[in-house]
């Protein structure tokens, strides 16, 4: 292979390894181990740019919980099928079912994933639809960008992220802090969740508070 070739492959390799990481690393704290949303998974409108990364987020939570059936919210019938596809490639046997809304969405799971580049929340702001779910973020990257709405990050009280670089990049950390709904100290990296020096689970949050 010529030293050009060398450099393409190795970039090539790199970039792949690094996707895989960054996924793994999101839907880290989903684990088997966790109470609730045993049965269902719910991927929240699916954003015209992220629908590769929504369909792959589903794809390894199925690989780490007994995830039966995927529920997703879509405005394009295209994206949902691409989703759906992909989805269906490397997990056979899931079924993929298409919500009307995010409401609908909110009542059929317990574990949620976000993957827009939404500047303003795409579910809704209310405590009673929301209340005992797990919610991962995938999507926002900028400080301008928010796909969980205020009521999460205070029924939740703890926040898990999987960069050191987040509290300064992505506005689903920066907003909650800055409106006073959670404190820095109260944002903490996944790792802690997988070695067990850390739990996402609400009992634990109400224990704390």
């Amino acid at each position: 292979m010529a030293p050009n070739q060398q450099r393409r492959h190795s970039s090539t390799i790199g970039s792949n390894v690094s996707t895989f990481r960054t996924r793994s690393h999101r839907i880290a704290a989903a684990n088997p181990n966790r109470r609730g949303g045993r049965g269902g998974l719910a991927c929240a409108r699916i954003g015209e740019n992220r629908c590769t990364e929504a369909a792959w987020q589903a794809i390894f939570a199925c690989a780490v919980r007994p995830i039966r059936e995927v529920f997703c919210v879509s405005r394009s019938t295209v994206k949902f099928e691409k989703f759906a596809t992909t989805v269906n490639r490397h997990a056979p046997g899931i079924r993929i079912t298409q919500c009307h809304d995010a409401s609908e969405l909110l009542a059929r799971t317990a574990l949620v994933v976000t993957a827009t580049t939404s500047a303003e929340p795409v579910l809704p702001d209310e405590s009673n639809l929301l209340v005992n779910k797990h919610f991962i973020s995938v999507g926002s990257f900028s400080p301008t960008m928010q796909e969980l709405p205020d009521s999460v990050y205070r029924l939740a009280g703890l926040l898990a992220v999987d960069s050191q670089h987040a509290g300064q990049e992505v506005g689903d950390v920066i907003n909650p802090i800055r409106k006073g709904i959670i404190r820095e100290s109260d944002v903490f990296s996944i790792a802690e969740c997988v070695t067990g020096k850390r739990t996402l689970d609400s009992a634990a949050s109400e224990e704390r508070s």
